[in-house]
């Protein structure tokens, strides 16, 4: 069982931050970054899953299947919307990051924690460290170009 509570520990600092710059690039990876304007820092998400969407409290808005002109424009929802919550669920490791307004929702698509393949989504911090979450259920920090698909 993954240690899901020191993921959500690791995860608590960016509640309170404003999320700036949401964009797909390569096709499907959804990028965007965490702004703390107090301190000047940024912290950049990128979820590579192949299985995301995010809902408004009343609707799917978007999801990682749509097409690319949907997705291009419909992911701009998250901008300017404050963090106010992450979920993440054992043993999969489904993580939902909560905004006013929105959710994002990134589900794993592969059970395994096979190092050949790549994360569901990753968090760079200001200081360059990368939280990588999955493949499967693992997770942890490592240093910038030290490997993972987060690497350049």
């Amino acid at each position: 069982m993954p240690d899901v509570q020191g993921l959500l520990a690791e995860l608590c600092a960016l509640r309170g931050l404003t999320a700036q710059g949401a964009h797909v690039r390569d096709g499907d990876i959804l990028q965007f970054s965490l702004l703390d304007e107090a301190r000047a820092c940024r912290w950049d998400v990128r979820v590579y899953s192949i299985a995301w969407r995010i809902e408004s409290e009343a609707d799917v808005v978007v999801g990682a299947g749509d097409d690319g002109d949907v997705l291009r424009r419909a992911v701009a929802i998250v901008d300017g919307k404050v963090l106010g919550a992450v979920q993440v669920e054992a043993p999969s490791l489904d993580t939902t990051l909560i905004f006013d307004g929105c959710r994002l929702r990134i589900f794993p698509v592969t059970a395994r924690s096979d190092p050949s393949r790549w994360q569901q989504w990753s968090l760079r911090s200001p200081t360059g460290r990368i939280l990588d979450v999955g493949p499967g259920p693992s997770w942890g920090w490592r240093k910038r170009g030290t490997g993972g698909a987060d690497s350049s």
